[in-house]
């Protein structure tokens, strides 16, 4: 006997549900872990020492991620926490996902676009950057924010213009940078004005 058309809908049905629920328990422990969208990046290029670094970033992120009771600003603290590690050795993609993640996930805390600003910066990605560091400079103005992060943060959108032909936008960023610290090469050393971003704080002073 020839199945009827209802019975083969059935039966398709059936196969359709039970393959979704297949996909749906593979995929759950990964959803629940809150860590399954840490994105990878590719570290064979890096030296054992920082690539063993960035592996025990990742791991610590997926951990902190897996903790049911974390709230948003630990969740936040953990995207961006891998995010700098990506950040320091250059592996800019996987490093502007997490830490716009982090924004996401913490509106109040200004290091998340600052960084992210670099990290676009770094991929030729200038006027987002721009714009992102901007909400970061907003973030700033509910609070701690050490002044050369102030300053580290305007000066960044004075260079940014510069490399885009931008002179007028430049002047307005670094006579605002000038107008919080008049010697800013005379700023101790922080975590927004030391290594490979100290040279920020060098601020130009145009005439006005």
């Amino acid at each position: 006997m020839k199945p009827t058309r209802f019975r083969i809908a059935a039966v398709a049905a059936l196969a359709l549900f039970f393959l979704a629920a297949f996909a749906a328990r593979s995929l759950w422990p990964a959803w629940g872990s809150g860590a399954a969208a840490l994105p990878d990046a590719k570290v064979d290029a890096l030296e054992p020492l920082p690539r063993r670094e960035v592996e025990a970033a990742r791991k610590t992120a997926e951990a902190a991620l897996s903790q049911s009771g974390a709230t948003a600003p630990q969740r936040a603290a953990a995207w961006g926490a891998l995010g700098r590690v990506y950040l320091a050795y250059q592996l800019l993609r996987p490093a502007a996902v997490c830490l716009r993640k982090a924004g996401e996930l913490d509106a109040q805390d200004f290091r998340w676009p600052y960084l992210l600003a670099h990290a676009l910066e770094e991929q030729g990605q200038g006027a987002a950057a721009t714009e992102t560091m901007r909400s970061a400079i907003d973030r700033m103005k509910s609070g701690g924010a050490t002044q050369q992060a102030r300053v580290a943060a305007l000066c960044f959108i004075g260079e940014s213009a510069l490399r885009r032909n931008a002179a007028a936008d430049a002047r307005l960023a670094y006579k605002a940078a000038l107008e919080i610290a008049p010697f800013p090469t005379a700023l101790p050393p922080s975590d927004f004005t030391s290594a490979r971003w100290r040279r920020s704080t060098t601020c130009p002073r145009f005439s006005t």
